[in-house]
């Protein structure tokens, strides 16, 4: 029996998933311990055609049904800003009820539901990150977003997460999308993960600590 399996809702997820696994260290960011998933896998990273986040909330238990008895766990990655806006409370707590009639145990499965958007979670204050959009350093790829009115002072993420997104792959000669999401994910460090505040992350964060707990001198 498999592990894991992680249910995605769109194509950007998947880019960043994948090169995320692809890492030696990816269990260290993650502050797990190991635990066995093969990054090229269309079975381990799932993502199935025409059913993006409106069709994880109806239908993500049932798109699960071939694998229930082949993985222990299923992680269920979705965002909350779509029509008809249902918030992400609701997404959360329907799709855990729909995955418990279905069959799944309480404690073997896991719904992240982004809030607002995948986007969330590329903004952490990191090298890295500023580099998988073409600069060579956050403040300052910040600071010109913020001059743009893209990023307000203060805030944590920028204000529109996709514009912010596009414009500063823009700055960078980068190009937009899959490529920006494979390339923060590939290089995102355990600081930037555990900074990050967005719930859905948390959550998922949490379930893989408590499904495959660390282990002082393993994996190290």
């Amino acid at each position: 029996m498999r592990d894991v399996i992680f249910h995605l809702a769109d194509q950007h997820m998947e880019a960043g998933f994948r090169a995320f696994f692809s890492r030696d260290d990816w269990h260290f960011a993650m502050g797990c311990q190991k635990f066995d998933i093969d990054p090229d896998s269309e079975r381990d990273i799932y993502r199935r055609g025409g059913y993006t986040d409106g069709g994880l909330w109806k239908h993500a238990h049932t798109n699960l049904v071939p694998f229930k008895d082949q993985y222990r766990h299923a992680v269920i990655v979705l965002d909350a800003d779509f029509e008809p806006h249902p918030g992400a409370d609701i997404l959360h707590q329907e799709i855990s009820e729909n995955m418990l009639d279905a069959g799944w145990a309480e404690d073997s499965f896991c719904v992240v539901v982004i809030d607002p958007e995948l986007e969330a979670w590329l903004w952490a204050p990191n090298v890295n990150v500023a580099r998988a959009f073409g600069h060579d350093d956050f403040g300052k790829m910040k600071a010109a977003l913020s001059a743009e009115h893209l990023w307000d002072e203060g805030a944590p993420k920028p204000n529109d997460l996709k514009r912010a997104r596009d414009r500063a792959a823009r700055l960078g000669g980068k190009k937009t999308g899959g490529p920006i999401f494979r390339g923060v994910f590939a290089g995102i460090s355990k600081r930037a993960c555990d900074l990050c505040e967005e719930t859905g992350f948390k959550r998922m964060r949490a379930a893989l600590n408590t499904w495959f707990p660390y282990e002082l001198g393993v994996n190290l």
